[in-house]
């Protein structure tokens, strides 16, 4: 485990981006799994800039969203997968047939789970996976719960996920139930884990992720026990360790 504090936001997701792409540099044909949120969305502009630089190379990465909304297809705009188009994919060299997402319209979401599973083992396994926290402590769409998830599944959103949520949409009817998301152990069979927080409001979920014991009520507290884990903060998100 490795703790890295930054200033600013800027400066983490800096640090958080260098590590991604010294993984591409390392291994061209690296399977990288991806989240979205505002502290992805910088480590995703950085890397954009690395790209137009010349110094990345994507075609012969692979990558995996780590959700995806239910009912959501890959051209809905508010889609995970149409973030990470606007964000990361229309601005590097990436081939589309590289780029895999759960299929939010799937008319049997539980065999689309079985089959993403699928698609990552294929793939050969992750071998980065750049993660953020809710102020919940979730991973992913993996919220709270008596118990951790396995595999990638559905995940029925709570109320207060709802109202969570509904900042991303124009009013709080338009948030989705629910959403296929990649399962506890799922994210921990990932060789490499990058979590980003940035942000005073998440200094609570990051102080119990790695202060509390491992339990589901704090998700992420789960990645004290990952063997290859980079935490990246800010000063505001660490402000409490």
């Amino acid at each position: 485990m490795s703790i890295l504090v930054f200033r600013d936001s800027n400066i983490s997701c800096s640090a958080a981006a260098t590590i991604i792409a010294s993984q591409i540099i390392k291994k061209p044909n690296s399977v990288l799994g991806l989240s979205t949120g505002t502290a992805p969305e910088g480590v995703f502009v950085r890397l954009a800039g690395m790209t137009a630089s010349g110094l990345l190379d994507w075609s012969d990465i692979k990558t995996f969203s780590t959700a995806e909304f239910l009912g959501f297809g890959s051209s809905n705009p508010d889609s995970c997968f149409g973030f990470l188009i606007k964000n990361l994919f229309s601005k590097v060299n990436i081939n589309k047939s590289n780029v895999h997402s759960p299929d939010g319209t799937a008319e049997i979401p539980e065999e689309e789970c079985r089959m993403y599973e699928r698609r990552i083992s294929d793939a050969g396994g992750i071998d980065l996976l750049l993660l953020c926290i809710g102020i919940n402590g979730r991973l992913g769409f993996n919220e709270p719960a008596k118990e951790f998830t396995s595999s990638t599944h559905v995940s029925v959103f709570s109320q207060s996920a709802i109202e969570a949520h509904s900042k991303k949409f124009a009013n709080k009817s338009e948030v989705p139930g629910g959403a296929i998301t990649m399962g506890i152990n799922t994210i921990m069979s990932a060789r490499e884990i990058v979590l980003i927080a940035n942000g005073a409001h998440k200094q609570d979920a990051v102080y119990k992720m790695l202060n509390e014991p491992v339990n589901p009520l704090v998700p992420a507290s789960i990645l004290q026990l990952h063997p290859s884990v980079t935490f990246v903060f800010d000063e505001a998100a660490a402000d409490k360790l």
